[in-house]
């Protein structure tokens, strides 16, 4: 017993019960060690020395004679191994009220068990450290003399004891993902039942957020990760990254021949009946529109619209079709109450018959076999009537109308009546994408090309997979020679290729497993309808001019832009030998039309800030909706013809026109198709007007005073098509406005 009771006055000195533990812990440590650990000053190391001999004498440590290191005896082992069966009897003693309030919201009992279930369960970690970080965790919670805890408390204990024991590896599974409370509180406080969210909105904008972290912790490879925190990538649309894609481009044309349906081949979820009529088959198309509404970031567009409708009309419906197509108009904006969380849909109108559509023949529910060669009459009179209906409109109220991409030929030019229909379109603000008919091609809202492939023209869904777009001003000005420029380049381009493979790697999955429906959903005869394997990835070039300036050294316009092809030729070179040997396909572009890319902005206006560079005016050098800026030429003939040069006609995107409403007149329409038929570059304009709320009428240009009321013009009621779609400006952030105010009128 006097034994027992003398160990006992051994080891109830705190300092010798931390030298037991850390040689319990990890082994073999020398008189230094042991002191720098447990926290003991030089100048107090005699006293150090005596903790040791008593622990010594009583053969509870010994010296090894090798090393000259203290180690635990076969004493020692047993004593602490007793001393933590002790512990956890008495710490559960202790804790025994302590109530949790789970994620589940109820309440429960304290139990250390869990905490070891979940730690080996979700990180892989062995048992016996958990067990160890769960009796620390139950320790911190006794002395903070706590009656009610929580399970997020509990996480951030165990987290912090991780990082305690030099656990890092595990710290990253165990995580939480979610949004700080101030921030929640914020968004509450801002949010609002009609405008500008709505509940489905803010649970949306809250999601995603823990889907962002998520992705971004979890499932971008670690280098593209870096690259993007950086800045010298954006990986775009984040939070979307792993659960939709770019844009969904659909070709209805097979899809309403028969009756279709999304979802399992013998179990269908969502029936597409064959339509009988232009009603039902508008109805089809909304159908598969509202399906995908949450799968897409940046637009949705219903290839060769009219032609595809044609045959459900005759000439002398013209009216009857109109009702229609106004009703169809909104049903489309019904899940687009919200301009600052709109997703724009597109219709695109060909005027003349597409060649992929020559040498099919189909049967729709209510008519024979039929080409659609023989409908040119009516796909020409369904386009005008769609552009008339919605100039009608938006000439009386601001109108979140579908987007029309109009593919221009020759014949436009010719035929004045369709001139007039155009232009009554644009000066009424219908956002309007102007592109160069061309065969086998498809062209988004916001001017990215894709050629479709010519062994099967007719796709039922296919389009941009995810974008990633390169800050190439931010990695010049940390390079500062050219050199080290393409040497970050290099880098860059490998991060790049590492986020795409592991997309691609996703995607291979849920295709196998058909994840993540309806992208993944059978159609026609048990192919799948989105198209994977003929979509492609975008990498995007922002700040060239910007680059090629300070490649360049000087202000010489021309030598910019010489610098400008060589940069750009490279870079395609360098890029596309990173992913030469994938199975997926890559696009370059100059733009970026995920507007978080302005994050990006104010890391670049630090380092600019930091380097003492003078650049005032950041926007007119910078933007990632251009490729050049708009004062870099004297014309806009002038401007095209640079955009169309090599190597820059490799880079998709279109061109945005402020264009004058007071003074644009139906020649200058004719003007640009001309250039547009030239030159071939989309061409997207913007007439900014302003919504008199009082006297409800449309004002052509900014105003500040309604001339008709005298009232004040308020907030949010100036209009302009920055991006793909006319919305307030003051909803557009301030970078964007300055770049797109400090644009040139024509």
């Amino acid at each position: 017993m006097q034994d027992i009771v003398k160990i006992l006055r051994i080891i109830g000195n705190e300092v010798r019960m931390q030298i037991i533990k850390l040689l319990y812990n990890e082994g073999e440590l020398s008189y230094g060690e042991l002191m720098q650990k447990i926290g003991i000053a030089r100048d107090k190391s005699g006293k150090f020395g005596y903790h040791l001999r008593q622990l010594i004498d009583n053969r509870i440590i010994e010296i090894d004679r090798n090393t000259g290191k203290y180690r635990l005896t076969d004493l020692g082992f047993k004593i602490f191994d007793l001393f933590k069966e002790f512990r956890e009897s008495y710490l559960a003693l202790q804790s025994r009220d302590m109530l949790v309030s789970t994620s589940k919201y109820v309440m429960e009992y304290f139990d250390k068990n869990k905490i070891i279930d979940s730690l080996v369960r979700e990180t892989g970690i062995k048992k016996s450290l958990a067990k160890e970080v769960a009796v620390d965790v139950e320790e911190k919670l006794k002395n903070a003399n706590l009656r009610y805890v929580s399970t997020n408390l509990i996480r951030e204990l165990v987290i912090a004891t991780l990082l305690e024991k030099g656990c890092e590896e595990y710290i990253k599974k165990y995580s939480r993902y979610g949004l700080p409370v101030y921030d929640v509180k914020n968004i509450f406080e801002s949010y609002d039942l009609v405008r500008p969210y709505t509940p489905n909105v803010l649970l949306r904008i809250l999601g995603r957020s823990i889907i962002e972290a998520y992705t971004m912790s979890q499932l971008i490879p670690p280098s593209a990760l870096v690259a993007h925190l950086n800045g010298y990538i954006h990986i775009a649309n984040s939070s979307d990254w792993f659960i939709g894609v770019e844009d969904i481009r659909h070709d209805l044309c097979l899809c309403l021949s028969k009756e279709n349906f999304m979802g399992n081949k013998f179990f269908p979820e969502i029936i597409i009946p064959a339509p009988k009529n232009f009603r039902e088959a508008l109805f089809s198309m909304y159908i598969t529109l509202n399906y995908f509404k949450d799968y897409y970031c940046i637009s949705q567009i219903i290839e060769n619209f009219n032609f595809i409708l044609s045959p459900f009309i005759s000439k002398g419906d013209q009216g009857k079709v109109s009702l229609e197509l106004l009703y169809f108009t909104k049903m489309l904006n019904i899940n687009n109450l919200s301009y600052r969380n709109y997703r724009p849909i597109a219709l695109a109108c060909a005027f003349s018959l597409p060649k992929e559509y020559e040498d099919i023949k189909i049967k729709y529910k209510n008519t024979g076999l039929f080409s659609f060669v023989d409908y040119m009459d009516e796909a020409l009179l369904l386009a005008k009537t769609l552009l008339n209906v919605l100039a009608n409109i938006n000439s009386k109220y601001p109108s979140k109308t579908p987007i029309v991409v109009l593919k221009v030929n020759d014949r436009v030019l010719r035929d004045d009546d369709l001139l007039s229909t155009i232009y009554k379109a644009l000066t009424s603000r219908v956002p309007i994408t102007l592109v160069k008919e061309e065969n086998y091609v498809s062209t988004s809202s916001e001017g990215i090309q894709l050629e479709k492939p010519k062994e099967i023209p007719i796709l039922p869904a296919y389009g941009i997979i995810s974008s990633i777009a390169v800050n190439l001003p931010l990695i010049m000005l940390e390079s500062h020679t050219e050199e080290k420029f393409f040497d970050k380049i290099y880098n860059v381009a490998d991060s790049v290729a590492l986020a795409f493979n592991s997309k691609h790697s996703f995607i291979k999955d849920i295709v196998a497993k058909r994840r993540l429906k309806p992208l993944t959903e059978y159609i026609l005869k048990g192919d799948y309808y989105y198209r994977w394997e003929y979509s492609r990835y975008l990498i995007s070039f922002i700040g060239v001019y910007f680059t090629a300036f300070l490649l360049a050294g000087n202000d010489n316009k021309d030598h910019i832009i010489s610098t400008a092809r060589k940069l750009v030729k490279e870079l395609i070179k360098v890029f596309r030998d990173a992913v030469k040997n994938e199975e997926y396909t890559v696009e370059f572009s100059f733009m970026c039309n995920d507007r978080n890319f302005v994050r990006v902005v104010s890391i670049i206006r630090n380092v600019l800030r930091k380097k003492n560079i003078p650049i005032k005016n950041l926007e007119q050098y910078f933007s990632p909706l251009t490729l050049m800026p708009y004062n870099i030429a004297e014309s806009l003939e002038e401007y095209l013809k640079i955009y169309h040069s090599e190597p820059f006609r490799e880079l998709k995107g279109g061109v945005f026109l402020r264009v004058d409403p007071i003074y644009f007149t139906k020649d200058d329409l004719v003007t640009l198709l001309d250039y547009l038929l030239k030159y071939e570059r989309p061409l997207m304009l913007s007439l900014d007007y302003t919504y008199c709320p009082r006297c409800r009428i449309i004002l052509d240009g900014f105003h500040q005073f309604c001339p008709k009321c005298l009232a004040m013009i308020p907030m949010g009621a100036h209009f302009s098509r920055v991006f793909s779609v006319y919305e307030p400006i003051t909803y557009v952030h301030s970078f964007y406005r300055d770049e797109y105010l400090s644009r040139k009128n024509i």
